[in-house]
């Protein structure tokens, strides 16, 4: 099981350094404050990859917001990542490393996993990839495209609970 869904984020990796589609401009409802990010801080929990997600978001400050991602499958944690978003001239960045329980890195020391910034509007995030969307008071979901081949991909959808 673990190898199963260490391959699929290795996939995704894949997508990501292959598909470098053109950045998009802010939507002209971006404020450019950080504060048009600000519904997704707090501590969000789903399912998917056959265990529990958990995703955490602290407030914007000093031009970026630190996040974490856990995976936890039969009680155990598979993988976390570290993820920074922040403010750059065309939107925002969001770049990541993952580590094995151990804390062993996936990446080499000096390689992140980039999402190019593609969009912004109240309640929504897209990048390359990777999409977030407020979707309730306390719900937040999450999307991420996996590309397995050419012709075969993934769409991963984690349906979160803000606790």
């Amino acid at each position: 099981m673990h190898k199963l869904i260490r391959n699929l984020f290795l996939n995704l990796l894949f997508i990501l350094f292959t598909s470098q589609i053109g950045v998009a401009q802010m939507d002209s409802t971006e404020t450019k404050s950080g504060n048009d990010l600000a519904w997704l801080v707090g501590h969000w929990e789903g399912e998917a990859c056959g265990g529990i997600c958990e995703e955490d978001w602290q407030p914007m400050t000093a031009g970026s917001m630190c996040g974490t991602f856990k995976l936890i499958v039969d009680g155990k944690v598979v993988f976390y990542e570290l993820m920074i978003i922040d403010k750059a001239e065309n939107g925002y960045n969001l770049n990541l490393k993952h580590f094995n329980a151990d804390m062993t890195g996936w990446e080499e020391k000096d390689k992140v996993v980039n999402f190019p910034f593609k969009s912004v509007k109240e309640n929504f995030l897209k990048f390359s990839g990777l999409t977030y969307e407020r979707v309730g008071d306390n719900k937040l979901q999450i999307t991420v495209f996996v590309e397995h081949s050419d012709d075969d991909y993934e769409i991963v959808v984690i349906d979160c609970v803000k606790k």
